[in-house]
């Protein structure tokens, strides 16, 4: 704006705001879409690893049992309130395979949970790498200096 003559700076301010607003809407539709995409990423990797028979789901009822040990729960109370947990659903009127697919559904619950949280951390990473590129633009950046025009009688 410092290099606009006097005579145009409102059509200069006005195509500046024009640009500023039009960047800041391409801006946040980039970001939304990455972080969509992103999410469905992280939601597919995460979910396709985890099910009754996995490994991690198996670590997390180990790592649960292990934090109740921990805590001073001697071991038949453990498999007591694992079981006391089936039994409660049971006595609900659900059927053994409702109770594992309500589980299911809980640990769903927690890895899309986890999958937003992953899109957030990759949105944010690629702002952070966009802001100090506009850092260093900024810094890099020369002021133009503006020639006093002559006043003409």
């Amino acid at each position: 704006m410092n290099s606009v003559p006097l005579a145009k700076i409102s059509r200069a301010s006005s195509l500046s705001n024009t640009v500023r607003q039009l960047a800041g809407s391409f801006g946040i539709a980039i970001m939304s879409t990455l972080m969509q995409n992103r999410g469905i990423y992280h939601l597919a990797h995460n979910a396709e690893n985890i099910n009754v028979t996995s490994i991690a789901t198996k670590n997390t009822l180990v790592g649960m049992e292990k934090l109740l040990r921990e805590a001073g729960t001697p071991p038949g109370a453990i498999q007591h309130m694992f079981t006391y947990l089936d039994n409660v659903w049971l006595q609900a009127g659900y059927s053994p395979g409702i109770v594992q697919h309500k589980a299911m559904a809980m640990i769903s619950g927690l890895v899309q949970r986890q999958s937003v949280i992953f899109a957030f951390d990759d949105v944010f990473v690629v702002l952070l790498v966009a802001c100090i590129f506009m850092v260093i633009s900024a810094v890099l950046l020369r002021s133009g200096k503006v020639k006093p025009k002559a006043v003409s009688k």
